[in-house]
């Protein structure tokens, strides 16, 4: 196979501009947070500074037209009324003045004239009621619509001078270009002084913390293979490494008819590099076993395998499970640590014969 970064990221720039300063270098280890550049931001902090200023001027006149809205709605409710009871007054009062002026000029002490006078007063006050009964104020009204029309204005003023302001922030913050993980810069397209346009790439980063093994498993092993699965790791020069099955590709290679497997090596110190080659021996269906001479077997008429072994001094047929085979011996499962297993000998007794035997080590 061939190792890989774990990851590369590519930064970009949100905004654009000059770059005002570089603050680490190609070949850099990088932490997570650390600043890679600065992009001038020219006016901008002004810019912030009188955005600002417009809000608070703006939360004042939104301030003030509530007032006056308030205000307007007080006198709308209440003008009409008021003025409906001063001329029902005023009316009465006419009246009275007229009937007053009328009984005098019976007894030749009032003259036609001032008879006149007060009619034309009481007939005045009758037209005035009259207009207030059957008509809107509308000067009010209009005030009203004026003071909801100016509140919301100021409403919008307000919220677009939000928006101005966070724009202008979000600016101020990507004008330093910061990186999200932790790694090491491989390369900057830019140099200080350099303009650089909006959502540009600027650097790129690699993890190589840890290392991706990528080796190509034929279909007829992929199904014995799974993540978690331990992993020998040999390069070209001999230095091994142990790694763990991270990801287990799910569909095959057309030409190759075979399955991406990625393993992840540990590489803290930093001497793997992406793109070398390496040998992966992984680990799979791992099981203790016991190797001995394929002639110890016994296979029983259903084709079950068995092994004699001795147990207080008698002979017991023993089932196991066959678990690798090799040129001159097999690995077998299904015994417990310290059985005595009979060798030489061993097809010349039966179950629960008692025998004689000595250890191969005592030989």
């Amino acid at each position: 196979g061939y190792t890989e970064p774990e990851y590369e990221i590519t930064l970009s720039s949100e905004i654009g501009g000059k770059i005002s300063e570089i603050i680490l270098a190609e070949g850099s280890n990088i932490d997570k947070g650390n600043v890679v550049l600065e992009i001038d931001t020219g006016t901008l902090k002004q810019r912030i500074s009188a955005a600002k200023r417009k809000i608070k001027a703006s939360e004042a006149t939104l301030k003030a037209n509530k007032k006056s809205l308030d205000v307007s709605k007080k006198v709308l409710e209440g003008t009409l009324e008021q003025e409906l009871i001063a001329a029902k007054a005023n009316l009465k009062l006419a009246e009275k003045n007229l009937s007053i002026a009328q009984n005098l000029a019976k007894n030749n002490f009032s003259s036609e004239l001032e008879i006149a006078k007060y009619n034309s007063e009481f007939e005045n006050a009758k037209v005035r009621l009259a207009i207030l009964e059957n008509q809107q104020n509308y000067n009010s009204e209009l005030d009203l619509e004026n003071n909801i029309a100016s509140l919301e204005n100021a409403k919008y003023d307000l919220e677009n001078s939000k928006v101005i302001l966070a724009n202008l922030e979000n600016d101020l913050t990507n004008s330093k270009i910061v990186s999200p993980v932790s790694g090491k810069l491989e390369n900057l397209f830019y140099d200080k002084g350099e303009l650089i346009s909006a959502n540009t790439p600027v650097a790129n980063i690699l993890g190589l913390e840890k290392i991706k093994l990528v080796v190509k498993i034929p279909q007829s092993e992929i199904m014995s293979v799974e993540v978690g699965n331990t992993v020998l790791i040999t390069l070209d020069n001999g230095e091994k490494y142990e790694g763990l099955v991270n990801k287990i590709s799910s569909i095959a290679n057309q030409s190759t008819r075979t399955f991406d497997v990625e393993i992840l090596i540990d590489n803290k110190s930093g001497f793997l590099k992406g793109g070398m080659t390496a040998e992966a021996v992984i680990n799979t269906n791992i099981a203790k076993a016991f190797a001995i001479s394929p002639a110890h077997l016994i296979v029983s008429d259903n084709g079950d395998l068995f092994v004699k072994i001795v147990k207080d001094s008698k002979v017991f047929m023993k089932k196991v499970a066959l678990i690798k085979s090799i040129k001159d011996k097999v690995y077998i499962s299904g015994l417990e640590d310290n059985s005595i297993l009979l060798t030489v000998g061993q097809g010349f007794v039966s179950e629960n014969e008692v025998v004689n035997y000595k250890l191969e080590s005592e030989l």
